[in-house]
């Protein structure tokens, strides 16, 4: 049986293959967590890489399509150009 890693998680959903593990921690608790791997291999120090069937792509995809998007929640405030008062708020 054949599993694909993080980073051909990462091509089918155009992200670094970081993110892949960012967003697994991220969403993990939320209404709306990544796609469970299939599998789970420990390799040295204890060290588990997680996998997933090359047959779960559409859902990968699916799943990014419908996560909520960047910068939702919080995450730094824009900088203030010089001499511009406060930094500016979004919605």
């Amino acid at each position: 049986m054949r599993y694909v890693g993080a980073a051909a998680v990462a091509r089918w959903i155009e992200i670094s293959p970081a993110s892949v593990s960012i967003y697994r921690n991220r969403y993990a608790e939320t209404d709306h967590p990544c796609p469970e791997p299939d599998v789970i291999v420990q390799i040295e120090a204890g060290r588990e890489v997680p996998g997933w069937l090359p047959e779960r792509e559409e859902e990968w995809r699916e799943w990014a399509r419908t996560r909520v998007g960047p910068g939702v929640g919080g995450g730094r405030p824009p900088k203030t150009p010089a001499g511009k008062g406060k930094a500016a708020t979004t919605a």
